[in-house]
């Protein structure tokens, strides 16, 4: 949702701008309602006096991009979510929750991560969606952050294969928590994930970490060669499923492909399809395949197959919209698209995608009911820079 910070209506001026009199706020973690500058001077606003430690502070205030159980052993009076801050203002009515909602598509987007990477780590429980509607899947701001630190392991060097060794090495060492990546102080740093106890960093198992950095204080020392982090051993690119197994063939195709092989993939992925009665997710995987390989004709039947046996397949019809317009089909890849929103009209990413199908075949005026239409239901998206552009135009 999209929340806009003005002052309730029903409060006089004098009580709505007295709401924070005599607290001191600090402001911990990334937030999604409002820029945290904005954010301060509404405390300011408020009679509230922002601070920039907790230890100081009477009132703790965390993004709902942060955990607040990371803040729960802060000296302080209370510690709050953002959300929590917004319904004690009145700018909310208790029990609704600030988020923003982001497609795989989006997330990927945003974190730089390969969209193979964010269906692998939903898949071994590292992402979490928010949100299911058949097939299609969406993830509020605390998964967008938690990808972005995965996928910024990805830059750094790491395979797929070290970030699950990682987070496996994680999970031993904190076997009582459901979902540590979300529960702990995680930061990504010399590709590998390391644990933050105030300025100090250590390992999973709790051991410092020492000279982890150069000071600020001092640019100009060399740098040391890298610590080589006992999470960040590398393995065999390709794992070997259990011989004659079905679910094994296809397990080994979705790591083949994740890991940059989609010709292998595709192959193995054939003694699935010729294996079993293959289910419309089967052939919406293997049209993917397909077009990564550069078979965009077979891929083009496939995404029809599965819409056959699925015709709510959301994702099915927007990459078979993408894939039509790629190869200049407009009008189909637009009828793709309005397919999909006539199954589901919030997808933003059919709105996005639709907006610059119209936009390229010169019909600006759809396209700028689609641009308005992605901007309120994605007004965070990675893609809102380039809707608003294209309504200024």
């Amino acid at each position: 949702m999209s929340t806009e910070l003005l002052p309730p209506t029903d409060l006089p001026a004098s009580q709505w701008t007295q709401q924070l009199e005599g607290e001191r706020v600090c402001l911990m973690g990334r937030f999604v309602s409002a820029p945290r500058k904005r954010l301060a001077t509404l405390v300011a606003e408020l009679g509230g006096v922002v601070v920039p430690q907790p230890a100081d502070a009477t009132l703790v205030v965390c993004g709902e991009g942060r955990d607040v159980g990371q803040a729960s052993n802060l000296l302080v009076d209370l510690t709050i979510t953002e959300t929590e801050l917004l319904e004690r203002l009145g700018v909310i009515e208790s029990g609704d929750v600030v988020k923003r909602l982001y497609t795989p598509a989006m997330l990927a987007e945003l974190s730089g991560a390969p969209i193979t990477a964010i269906r692998r780590w939903e898949r071994r429980g590292y992402l979490e969606p928010s949100e299911r509607l058949g097939r299609l899947i969406r993830y509020d701001f605390s998964e967008a952050n938690l990808a972005q630190m995965l996928a910024s392991l990805l830059r750094f060097g790491r395979s797929l294969a070290a970030i699950d060794r990682m987070v496996e090495t994680i999970e031993r060492a904190h076997p009582k928590l459901e979902r540590p990546l979300v529960s702990l102080p995680l930061v990504a740093a010399e590709g590998g994930l390391l644990l933050r106890s105030g300025d100090v960093l250590c390992e999973p198992d709790g051991q410092r970490r020492l000279d982890f950095t150069p000071t600020e204080e001092d640019p100009t020392e060399p740098s040391r060669p890298m610590i080589a982090a006992v999470l960040s051993i590398e393995e065999p690119a390709a794992p070997a499923p259990a011989a004659g197994t079905i679910e094994a063939h296809r397990q080994a195709a979705l790591e083949l492909r994740e890991m940059g092989d989609s010709r292998a993939a595709l192959e193995r992925f054939r003694l699935v399809m010729g294996a079993v009665p293959p289910s419309a997710e089967d052939h919406f995987t293997l049209a993917e395949l397909l077009y990564e390989t550069g078979e965009a004709m077979a891929a083009r039947e496939r995404y029809y197959a599965a819409l056959e046996l699925d015709p709510d397949y959301l994702e099915a019809r927007l990459n078979l919209g993408l894939l039509l317009a790629a190869e200049g089909d407009l009008e189909l890849a637009i009828a793709a698209f309005e397919g999909a929103l006539d199954c589901y009209e919030p997808y933003a990413d059919a709105h996005y995608h639709l907006a610059a199908t119209f936009e390229r075949a010169g019909q600006s005026l759809p396209a700028q009911k689609h641009w308005m239409r992605f901007l309120e239901i994605a007004p965070e998206s990675p893609w809102a820079d380039e809707a608003r552009r294209q309504l200024e135009v």
